[in-house]
């Protein structure tokens, strides 16, 4: 009986737009919700206009005009990098596996593979989501030991390296103590927290989930447990900072867990802390204009099912004047 390969275009044109099946896993990340995105960047050197104007203000009794203002246009860069996926996995090696429920009645030479590679995408969507998360803040094309975080530069690389952030005082490691410090001098400080010229754009703090949970600890021992009201969403890991209309976000990218090939993550990606507001963290991609970027098929030369990935991916921190930034000492 020939290998039935019924279930893989099945499969394959459950949404009509192939595209979409790739931006699950491309807009999944939770940071992607708070980033401003761009899409149809396709690796080149994006220039983003930025406009300064002064309005220096003249006495008004006068029937003259004398230009005084002046406006300067600079540029910001954003740059995507393709990024390619791909494995190949032979049919057969599932025949005495687990697959054998999924195939059809009394086909026991090949098996039916529908549901199989439905599993096998989904859980590679789920993973490239995950990779993908992390390397948007932890990324660095100088990581020797992880391939997914050293294929560009995420948000912290390219932070540290501006150098002109606003730096919270540094403690010695966060801690249900610490962390009630490190929080009041971001949301109360507008030396070394969020600046007094970003407080009416929304600003949010983002945090790994196990710096979060840090601080739910420390709310719950002060009994002020009045913190998860007022809009805050602790299922989703964001809650106000008492006291403040501040939102604080728990995002999976800034955990001190994430996964690389070997060794441990580097220590200077660990335990950060970032506040801002939104649209000043730039996500840019172009997965939504290239349809033909993920592709599942049965070879026939070789019988095997094949799945190939590819998408570009960028970010920009467009004011890093505009960044509160917080490591450990």
């Amino acid at each position: 009986m020939a290998l039935d390969v019924g279930g893989i275009s099945t499969w394959n044109d459950e949404r009509s737009d192939k595209s979409l099946l790739l931006q699950t896993a491309i807009l999944a990340p939770k940071s992607a919700q708070y980033f401003r995105k761009i899409s149809g960047i396709t690796g080149e050197n994006v220039k983003l206009p930025v406009f300064e104007s002064t309005t220096p203000w003249q006495g008004g009794n006068a029937c003259n005009y004398t230009t005084s203002g002046t406006t300067t246009v600079t540029q910001k860069t954003v740059t995507t990098v393709p990024i390619t996926i791909q494995e190949t996995i032979c049919p057969n090696t599932l025949l005495d596996l687990f697959t054998k429920q999924t195939w059809v009645p009394g086909n026991t030479s090949t098996p039916e593979t529908g549901q199989v590679i439905e599993f096998w995408i989904k859980r590679k969507l789920q993973q490239v989501a995950l990779q993908l998360e992390a390397a948007l803040w932890q990324g660095n094309t100088g990581t020797t030991n992880s391939t997914y975080l050293k294929a560009f530069n995420g948000m912290i690389q390219k932070i540290d390296a501006a150098a002109d952030e606003v730096i919270v005082t540094a403690q010695a490691s966060i801690t249900t103590t610490t962390i009630k410090t490190i929080m009041d001098e971001i949301c109360f400080n507008a030396s070394t927290g969020i600046p007094s010229k970003i407080m009416d754009l929304d600003p949010k703090v983002f945090m790994g989930y196990d710096t979060f949970r840090i601080l739910q600890e420390s709310i719950k021992d002060d009994n002020a447990y009045h913190y998860a009201a007022n809009g805050s969403d602790m299922k989703n890991f964001e809650m106000f900072y008492p006291g403040t209309n501040i939102k604080v976000i728990g995002v999976p990218g800034l955990n001190n867990n994430s996964a690389v090939d070997t060794g441990v993550l580097p220590t200077v990606v660990k335990n950060r802390i970032f506040a801002t507001h939104s649209d000043n963290l730039v996500y840019a991609f172009n997965v939504e204009n290239d349809a033909s970027s993920f592709d599942v098929w049965y070879s026939k030369d070789d019988r095997n099912i094949k799945c190939h990935m590819r998408f570009y991916v960028g970010v920009l921190p467009v004011f890093t004047d505009q960044i509160v930034s917080y490591v450990n000492s």
